[in-house]
């Protein structure tokens, strides 16, 4: 196959630009879709970090001759899964999963220092494109369940329709024809038309719900756009750093804590200083959880089993 870039090729730098961001991308969706499939308070955060690190380290030991991204493995997804259900409680899974990291790296260690020393012929013998290639169709079609389901929901609604799964069809056939019949620019770049095709489908879509009260063909959630521009443009309109308090982790399980009374840890609550001996840091950073009459004990082991969950949460990240 020849390449329109060489590995020492340099791209003007527009095109190095829009290149880098068809990477992103595609890079993002992989690398977050792990540990959002495999769950338990799986943090994307340290998924892109960890992928990150891992691809600088590589192309420094590569001095540069193999550009490829380390993302996460949807191999390892299913010994993943298989971790958690057979473990007790969930720092046990992620004792599992640290453990099965370790080996997965000293076996490719092993192989590296074969290799070294007597090359890859061994490995085209033994995993020929004939064998490579089902295999990582395997894996894909594996995860098509999780894409599908995916696929048929409304970002807006949340409830199951097919225009979403058209708006895929038309991303997925837009990208497939661009990287096939289109022009040499736009053969580079086929994940961003492709995209752009199924957003705009999906727009225009949405618009079409929205004026004719169809539910089922509102997609999109314009509701992020609002709110990252509700204060105007700023700094922080692009770059902020992520709010995860204990606080906002109990809204995910629809259990609110008030913000502006005397149950807050954002004011100093007479209640909690009294408790808190009159230290502040100590005052200034509890909740205090009101029970009457009418909380029923079924509400009680409710929190109670959101606050260990929650908790725990917090202490793995």
């Amino acid at each position: 196959m020849k390449l329109i870039y060489n590995i020492q090729d340099k791209p003007a730098f527009s095109k190095l630009i829009l290149y880098a961001f068809q990477q992103v991308l595609a890079i993002m969706a992989a690398t977050i879709a792990v540990p959002m499939i495999v769950g338990n308070g799986m943090s994307t955060a340290a998924a892109l970090f960890g992928a990150g690190v891992g691809t600088l380290v590589y192309v420094a030991f590569t001095k540069k001759k193999s550009p490829v991204f380390l993302g996460s493995s949807f191999a390892f997804i299913g010994s993943m899964c298989a971790a958690f259900a057979s473990a007790v409680s969930v720092q046990v899974g992620y004792a599992g999963l640290l453990i099965g990291a370790l080996c997965a790296g000293l076996v490719y260690v092993v192989i590296s220092l074969i290799i070294r020393k007597v090359g890859v012929h061994w490995i085209n013998q033994l995993m020929p494109p004939v064998v490579i290639g089902p295999t990582v169709a395997i894996i894909g079609l594996s995860l098509a369940t999780n894409a599908v389901g995916d696929l048929q929901k409304s970002s807006l609604t949340g409830e199951m329709t097919q225009w979403a799964v058209l708006c895929g069809l038309v991303a997925l056939i837009t990208t497939m024809l661009v990287s096939t019949y289109g022009s040499k620019n736009f053969k580079l770049i086929p994940f961003i038309v492709g995209i752009l095709a199924g957003y705009v489908c999906a727009a225009v879509l949405t618009f079409i719900g929205n004026a004719t009260g169809t539910v089922s063909m509102q997609i999109i959630n314009f509701a992020p756009f609002e709110e990252l521009f509700k204060n105007g443009i700023t700094f922080s309109t692009f770059f902020s750093i992520p709010d995860f308090t204990f606080v906002h982790a109990l809204e995910k399980y629809e259990i609110s804590v008030s913000t502006t009374t005397a149950c807050s840890s954002l004011e100093e609550s007479v209640v909690l200083k009294a408790l808190a001996n009159g230290n502040k840091d100590v005052s200034t950073t509890s909740i205090r959880v009101s029970l009457s009459h009418l909380t029923t004990m079924e509400e009680i082991q409710k929190f109670l089993s959101v606050f260990d969950k929650v908790w725990n949460e917090l202490l793995l990240k």
